[in-house]
């Protein structure tokens, strides 16, 4: 995992150092519909993260490897989005280099909710949330024991995309979720899948 860890500052540092200036960017008005390059698109759709990331459990003070899956979407008001995700972490998923899944004594399961705020233009995606979780998992007593642990929590994200297709975006995010026998956080390589784009509508026929 460390190498994803080094993958992922590299793709953060690289879109960093390629970020154009907004106002290149703003041929057109973000918040309404609009053509570019003759497809239609409605900004601020919904759209879904995928995260594989690295991080470090407080409670266990050791390194983790986690995974995660988000929905975020707004209502009725431009700057206020919510998300609807999940996530998981454990010491490791995968065993050896078979890629075979593991199944760790120690793991940590988080389903949340909360809101936020997006700002997405033609190539680029911010995003931020934080919110409420509901948690559960299996704490490590010792190598082959454990113990069932279930309770509230909180959580709060951040995310940046880069996106070479208008839909299709590849950044980075950093996350901390916390809960009584979980406090959790790191870095993460995200996938952003949006529905932005408007495939035109086929013709009537009367």
């Amino acid at each position: 995992m460390n190498k994803l860890f080094v993958l992922t500052v590299n793709i953060l540092a690289a879109t960093l150092l390629s970020f154009q200036p907004i106002k290149a960017q703003e041929e057109f008005d973000p918040r309404k519909d609009f053509y570019y390059d003759q497809y239609y698109f409605r900004p601020y759709s919904p759209y879904v993260t995928i995260n594989l990331g690295y991080g470090y459990n407080h409670n266990t003070q050791a390194a983790e490897q986690n995974l995660a899956v988000d929905y975020h979407f707004r209502w009725k008001f431009e700057y206020l989005h919510f998300n609807l995700g999940y996530f998981s972490s454990t010491d490791y998923f995968l065993e050896g280099n078979k890629f075979k899944i593991y199944r760790s004594t120690q793991r940590s399961n988080e389903l949340h909710f909360g809101l936020g705020t997006r700002y997405s233009i033609l190539k680029h995606n911010l995003g931020g949330y934080g919110g409420v979780a509901f948690v559960w998992g299996r704490q490590k007593l010792d190598e082959e024991s454990f113990i069932t642990r279930v309770g509230p929590g909180i959580y709060a994200q951040a995310h940046y995309h880069w996106k070479p297709i208008y839909d299709i975006g590849v950044g980075t995010g950093f996350y901390i979720s916390v809960s009584e026998y979980w406090q959790i956080f790191g870095i993460q390589l995200s996938l952003l899948f949006s529905g932005d784009y408007k495939p035109p509508a086929p013709a009537k026929i009367y």
